[in-house]
């Protein structure tokens, strides 16, 4: 179920983008699945610039602005649950809810996870003091310790292809940032996209 309702989901962001009007052409599949599954759950990471909480409690964000164009046009409703993002990759790798957002598609994720086409890019970034040399190429970082958050695609691939690059692992972009400001790392990476 949970492969019918990802695929059916990138469907709708590609009908959406293509299709001005009010109608969804979803096929028979489509159509018996969301029948079959009047609840759709869903988890969002927590403190992901993309969807937030906002300071009356309520979910705000592009991704956020997306779910609820579907729900209008499809007269559905998600039912959204916040939480830290490796609590809520945890829950989608068990298949304990219908669907995440914003997870990247990695080797170890693939036989739990089903994976769209990128619907949104976001350019990764490395950040260091200004008064730093610049990094001109990822050996550069080699000896250095780099901040990052534990759960990235980031992580698994520095930490795989780049042994030599000493790893930080925490577990938000504010402790990412902070990690740098204070000297407890040389540099931090990630996708700064707020």
């Amino acid at each position: 179920m949970f492969k019918y309702l990802i695929i059916m989901f990138f469907t709708i962001c590609a009908v959406f983008a293509q299709n001005q009007d009010d109608t969804i052409e979803l096929t028979a599949i489509q159509k018996a699945w969301l029948v079959a599954n009047p609840k759709i759950t869903m988890v969002v990471p927590k403190n992901f610039p993309r969807s937030y909480l906002n300071k009356d409690g309520k979910l705000e964000g592009m991704d956020i602005d997306y779910f609820n164009l579907i729900e209008k046009k499809l007269g559905i409703k998600f039912d959204k649950t916040i939480l830290e993002w490796h609590s809520a990759l945890k829950r989608a790798m068990n298949h304990e809810v219908d669907l995440i957002i914003n997870a990247g598609k990695l080797k170890y994720r693939e036989p739990y996870l089903n994976f769209s086409k990128i619907y949104f890019a976001i350019p990764q970034a490395i950040v260091t003091h200004e008064n730093e040399p610049e990094i001109s190429d990822i050996n550069d970082l080699c000896g250095k310790k780099i901040a990052l958050h534990r759960e990235s695609s980031r992580a698994k691939f520095l930490q795989k292809n780049y042994p030599c690059i000493k790893l930080l692992k925490v577990t938000s972009k504010k402790d990412i940032l902070y990690s740098v400001v204070m000297n407890k790392a040389y540099a931090g990476f990630d996708n700064f996209d707020s």
